[in-house]
């Protein structure tokens, strides 16, 4: 039988270093919308404007502009997600643009004719 990993186990800490991020924010964007994370782990120094994050890894300097949805990836350090884009089920390497409008992992066939 394998032990339960928990992140929350203080007998087993885990350490790391953020470098010198601010906290994490979750912010109003356009007429009263507001930053959510739901089922997620949210790095210092992430900015969530207006956005729905879901069962998602956001790593420290990540933005999520508004209207966009990041559900079910990892966003490693950096990744700016632009407005009205959807993220799912991705990867998404260091400094990363996703641009407005852009939608990931929700057709193959889109992803694979992207590249």
């Amino acid at each position: 039988m394998y032990p339960v990993f928990n992140l929350y186990n203080y007998d087993w800490a885990i350490y790391t270093d953020y470098g010198p991020h601010p906290p994490a924010k979750f912010v109003h964007g356009w007429h009263g919308r507001i930053g959510h994370a739901v089922n997620s782990s949210v790095s210092p120094g992430v900015v969530v404007s207006g956005a729905m994050v879901e069962n998602s890894v956001l790593s420290p300097g990540c933005y999520v502009h508004s209207w966009s949805t990041v559900s079910d990836s990892v966003l490693l350090d950096g990744v700016q997600v632009g407005r009205h884009a959807v993220v799912r089920r991705a990867i998404v390497d260091k400094n990363v643009v996703i641009p407005d409008n852009a939608r990931i992992g929700m057709d193959p066939e889109e992803d694979r004719a992207r590249g």
